[in-house]
Order: structure tokens, then sequence, then C-alpha cells
């Protein structure tokens, strides 16, 4: 080693020395500050961070690295092990296998195939029950079983829709295979959960055997109805595809019960998955199945050509508010917030479902004018069941679902059984609105609040304009209940104080202003029937009311509506007098001198606000209000 790089070693032994014994006697929580000037790399001190950064060592400590590039190989491996984690050759191998069934199996005559068809069907769902209690038995790998009881619910849905041609063509063998079908899709599912070691609560397990057995036994309906009506065509059939979903709507209806027997009821089961996963995930399955199950029908049942199919959304719109009932009921017992809104929000989705907006075809419309036409329209069914969920959640006592009985009722009054959207709207019913305010005014009678009262009266002013309709209560384009509700809103800022209140009082103010100001203006041609003291009457009226309100609360929003309805009327008189003198008998001039009579008023106006006089006014105003009588809203 040289002397030179001797001699440097020891200066940078001795400043690191220096820099130790600064340290030591120094009080601890204190900086050094020449640490931040030290290269972590060579031990040089610099006298600045900059020339630190600049040398050699901190240039290549600032470099970035350079991202190595991925090889091909550990994407490779990357896929491997995702295809090893979740195995998805067991639904690979079922589809295949469904897929080859159905190429072989498509023949002419398929009553040849009934009862082979169904054994090679359950020798693959038994194949599937054995590997899943032997990977569960032997090696615990409860992913893979997950997968396999999964198929094997999806095999028995589809062994029992296999057979439904034979319902129509030879109904004689249809009735067996089926209830062959069942016994095997029950002692498949038994063998399954007992030899898995699989323990699904009674409850449960009583609704979903319910569940399979109306997949199987629900083409028994279909042939009731051929067997009673059998020149009738197509007509006895589409019912019964209407009304499948209805049905598994009731049959899923079933887990309310062990659904509001807790998290507990589902404990220890037997699996690794906990309350609701499990039996939640089966279930989710069905209800899946149950949709997929209800468009086939129109496809395998109604006498179309290939796969044209008179299915449209609305079919199942009952289905999807009896999934809104569970989903409420695991929200009040889990006491999960997400799920009560997802359940209230759920028939939303089924109302739109319902519209007509879906239907397109011509073999659509044909049946939901048969629907429409034989039963009530599915906008209208959709809305009777949405109301009946509401009122079952109000019962419940989940707050939110009181505005969904409102909206819904509000919706039957112009929605009848031959509705098919809102832009035909049915002639307005009163019953609908007469639930509503009842219902609004026994709330308000529990429960006083402000927003209560103003759907009450808002309630109680439509049943008057539809009992009322053709007299002289909607005399003026429904003025009178308008201006009642405005009443009903400045009562309200009188009686509660909150923000909800003041709000509401606000909304009534400036919707009377607005109705002052139309009727100065446009008055006498909204309603001509009205003679001119009438008119006078009115504008004194509001003018008076507006500033003893402002008298009553001291609200400042009073006293500006207040002015703004004198300057609707000042503006009034000078167009009329503009209009006067713009006549060609009047001299000339006379507009030019009416013109810089208003500039000279502007000014005026503008300097008195640049001076301070018209807010000195105002506070002159609201201090001989507050010397006056005390005002009615004194808490």
């Amino acid at each position: 080693m040289s002397e030179d790089e001797t001699t440097q070693h020891e200066h940078v032994d001795q400043q690191s020395k220096g820099q130790a014994e600064q340290q030591q006697q120094k009080p601890p929580g204190s900086q050094d500050e020449s640490a931040t000037r030290t290269c972590p790399t060579c031990g040089w001190m610099f006298p600045t961070v900059a020339a630190l950064r600049e040398h050699a060592c901190g240039r290549r400590l600032q470099r970035k690295p350079r991202p190595k590039p991925r090889s091909m190989s550990g994407d490779l491996a990357a896929v491997a092990r995702c295809v090893y984690t979740h195995n998805p050759f067991y639904v690979v191998s079922a589809a295949l296998f469904l897929y080859g069934i159905r190429l072989m199996f498509t023949t002419r005559d398929p009553t040849l195939y009934g009862w082979t068809l169904l054994g090679i069907l359950a020798g693959y769902s038994l194949l599937l029950v054995l590997s899943a209690v032997l990977i569960v038995r032997l090696g615990r790998v409860w992913d893979d079983a997950r997968t396999i009881i999964l198929s094997v619910v999806v095999l028995l849905v589809v062994m029992a829709g296999s057979f439904d041609q034979l319902i129509i063509e030879q109904r004689s063998l249809s009735k067996p295979l089926l209830v062959t079908g069942l016994a095997i899709a029950v002692a498949l599912s038994e063998g399954l959960m007992r030899g898995a070691g699989i323990r699904m609560a009674l409850l449960y397990r009583g609704a979903y055997h319910l569940i399979l057995g109306f997949f199987f036994l629900h083409p028994l309906a279909f042939l009731k109805l051929l067997h009673e009506y059998p020149g009738e065509g197509e007509v006895p059939v589409s019912w019964g595809l209407f009304f499948f979903p209805m049905a598994g709507a009731v049959v899923f209806l079933s887990l309310i019960p062990a659904i509001r027997a807790g998290a507990w009821y589902a404990e220890n089961n037997g699996t690794p998955w906990r309350w609701p996963a499990f039996p939640g995930v089966l279930f989710g399955l069905l209800a899946a199945l149950i949709c997929a199950r209800s468009y086939w029908l129109t496809i395998t049942c109604y006498p179309a050509d290939a796969l044209t199919s008179p299915w449209a959304p609305y079919f199942l719109s009952p289905f999807l508010v009896a999934l809104a009932v569970l989903l409420l009921e695991m929200g009040l017992v889990s006491g999960s917030r997400k799920a009560i809104a997802g359940a209230l929000l759920l028939p939303a989705v089924a109302l739109v479902a319902a519209f007509p907006a879906w239907v397109h075809t011509g073999l659509q419309r044909q049946f939901l004018i048969l629907i429409t036409d034989g039963l009530a329209s599915p906008l209208f069914l959709a809305l009777v069941v949405i109301t009946g969920f509401y009122i079952y959640a109000w019962l419940r006592r989940v707050g939110a679902a009181e505005i969904g009985v409102v909206m819904a009722l509000l919706a039957l009054s112009v929605v009848g059984p031959s509705t098919l959207g809102f832009s035909q709207p049915a002639s307005p019913e009163a019953w609908p609105v007469v639930c509503v305010a009842l219902l609004l005014l026994a709330q308000l009678y529990r429960h006083r609040s402000p927003l209560r009262a103003l759907l009450a009266a808002v309630a109680a002013a439509l049943v008057a304009a539809v009992l009322l309709e053709d007299t002289w209560f909607m005399a003026g384009h429904g003025a009178i209940p308008g201006h009642l509700l405005i009443a009903v809103g400045l009562a309200i800022g009188l009686v509660w104080h909150d923000r909800v209140a003041r709000l509401i009082q606000g909304a009534a103010l400036l919707t009377l202003a607005g109705a002052v100001v139309t009727a100065r203006f446009a008055g006498p041609w909204l309603v001509p029937d009205l003679p001119n003291w009438g008119w006078w009457v009115y504008w004194a009226g509001a003018a008076a009311l507006t500033f003893a309100y402002w008298l009553a609360t001291r609200r400042d929003l009073a006293l500006y509506v207040f002015f703004l309805q004198l300057t609707a009327h000042l503006i009034y008189w000078m167009g009329i007098l503009y209009r006067l003198l713009g006549r060609p008998d009047r001299p000339q001039g006379s507009l030019a001198l009416f013109w810089g009579s208003v500039s000279f008023l502007l000014a005026l106006l503008i300097s008195l606000a640049k001076g301070g006089q018209l807010r000195d006014l105002v506070r002159w105003m609201k201090r001989a209000g507050r010397r006056g009588p005390p005002h009615l809203c004194a808490r």
C-alpha cells in the first residue's frame, strides 16, 4: 500500500473517531449535521450536501436500478402455480362431458335414450362424488372439493332438465324418469355430505332438497296443464313458463327460518368455510341455475323455431324480489348495513327488468300481450311484489323501507294492470295515495319530523287532486293545492327549527316568490276567469304574508322575498309605462326621458349601495323588527 493511501485511510479513521466523540458529547435528540454530508460508501466528508451528491459514489447511488426483465420461464411458473392452486380441470371435464352427451343424444327420437341418458349422467355424478369424498378423506383438499361439489349440483340440475322434450312427446315415460332422477339426486347429495363429513344444518338441508325437488318435479305441472288443456296449443305452456320463476321464488323463501337462526346455526359444519360462505355459495349457485332454467325452458318447451324464445328479463322480477328478502334477513341477522342496503336496492333492479324496453322480437311481444291480457302487465305485477317487499321490510323495522313503500305506492297510482311502461301512464288511482297519506300520518304521529310532515301534506294534496280532479279545486293548473303545500312548508318552518325544517322553509319561500312573479307577468293568461280585483287581493295578500312571516321568524330570506315581490310589481308597472310612452301619438323623446329616468334610478341605487345606505336600511328594518313583538320561533 502506498504512503498516500495510508495517509488517506488514517485521515478517514481520525474523522470517524472525531464524529463518534462528538455524537457522544451531544445531548440525546440532537442531530449531527455532518452526518448528512458523509458518503456511506467511501467515508469522505463534503462541505455541502450538493457536493456529496455530485461525487462519483453519490451519482452511482442516485441511479435507479433497472428492473430485471421477466423471463418466460417465470411467467410459465406463475401460470402453472395458478392452475395448480385452483385446479379448473374438474370444471373442464364436466363441461366436455355434457357437451359430448348433448352431441351423442341429438336425435329425432330422444325417447329411446331416456333411461340411458339418466344412467350416464348419474354414473358421472357418482364418479365426481367419490372423487370429492376421497380427496377430502385422504388429503383434506377443500379447494378442489368445493369445485367438485358445485359441479355435482350443476350436473343434478342438468339431469332434471334433460327430459324436457319427453314432457310433450311421451308423457308416460317422463314421470318415472323424473321421479327416479330425483331419488338419485337425493341419494348422491346425501352420500356426498356424509362421505365428506359435511354437516349441513337441518333447515338448510331441508331447503336444499326442496329446491332440488322443485327442479325435478316442476315438469309434472306442465304435464297437468297439457292434460287439462289438450287443444289449446301454446297457451297453457306459456302460463307454466311464466310462473316457473315465481314458483322458484316461493321455494327459495323456505330459507328464511334457517337464515334467521343466525351464524351459530351453521357452525361446526365440517368444512373450513364459515357462514354465510357456507352454505351461501351453494344456494347462490342454485339461484343462478333457477334463472338459467327459466330461460332454457322457453327454448325447449315453447313451440317455436330453433333457438327463438319468448323469454325476457321481466320473468325474473319476482325471483329477484325473493332474493332481496333473503338478503334482508341475512343483513338483519348479521347486522351488516351493506347487506341491508343491497336488499333495499335489489327491487329497483327487478323494476328495471319489468320494463318493456327489453322486448324486441315479435315472439316476445306476442307473449307479453298474452300475459297482459290474461293476468296483468309485468310492470304492474313487479310493482305489487315490490310494494309487498318494502312493507315487509318496514314491518321488520328497517327505517329506510318507509321511503320504498311511499315510492312504490305512488308508482302504483299511475300504473295499472294494462300499463306496459311509465310512458303510457294509466288514469290516476286514489287508493295508493290514500294508503301513503295514512301511512305518513301514522308515522308522523309516532315520530314527528318535518320531512314526514311535508310528505304527508304532499300525499294529502295528491289524494285531493285525484278525487277533485274536475272541480274548482284544480282550477288554475292546480294553483290551490300548490299554494296549500307552500303554506304547509311555511308552517313547518314555524314548528321545527332543525336543518331539514329550514330547507323546507326556504324552498317554500322561494316557491312563493316564483308563484307571485309568475302571477304578476302571466297570471291573466294562466287563469283568465279570475277578475282583476282577485289578482290585487292575491298580490297584496302574498306581500303581507311574506312581511308578517319575516316578523315572525326574523329570517332574512323572507325579507328578500318581500323585496323581490315589490321589485316584480315595479318592473311590471314600468313595462306598462314603457308601452304607453311608445305609442305613436305620444310626444317624441318620451322613451328617451323614460330610459333616462330608469338610468338615474339605477345610478342612485348603485351609489346608495356603495355608500352603505341600502345595507343600513336593511339593518334598520331588522332592528325595528326585533324591537317589535317577540317572534313565533323563539325557543
